[in-house]
């Protein structure tokens, strides 16, 4: 065991997605969600994170999204650049450089297309 990362968030969410930065493999990004059907309950954190293997006691980075995340992947020519889907069906771009609100997202009437 190299590390444990911990959900921070009050009401606990399954990990849903990891996966690992393609060159270096020191930080993956971590999608939490329920997806059991019309079953998150009220005030349940939407955020998901991006760990860092040296320091695994505090997330490097915050994803707040809309609704919350099924999967996440980073960029592979950019690290700082994370792209998901979300429960909603939204895909959503994050860049952490910019904070932890997303940069861009699809419009809802073209999200399951």
């Amino acid at each position: 065991t190299i590390a444990v990362f911990k959900d921070p968030a009050g009401i606990k969410r399954s990990v849903s997605s990891v996966h690992w930065l393609p060159d270096s493999g020191s930080k993956a990004v971590v999608a939490y969600s329920i997806l059991d059907f019309q079953q998150q309950p009220a005030g349940m954190s939407l955020s998901s994170y991006v760990w860092d293997l040296a320091n695994p006691n505090v997330p490097d980075a915050e994803l707040l999204a809309p609704s919350q995340l099924v999967t996440a992947k980073f960029n592979v020519k950019d690290g700082n650049v994370v792209g998901a889907g979300q429960y909603n069906g939204q895909f959503t771009c994050f860049d952490t450089r910019k904070g932890s609100s997303p940069v861009d997202s699809t419009p809802m009437d073209i999200c399951h297309r």
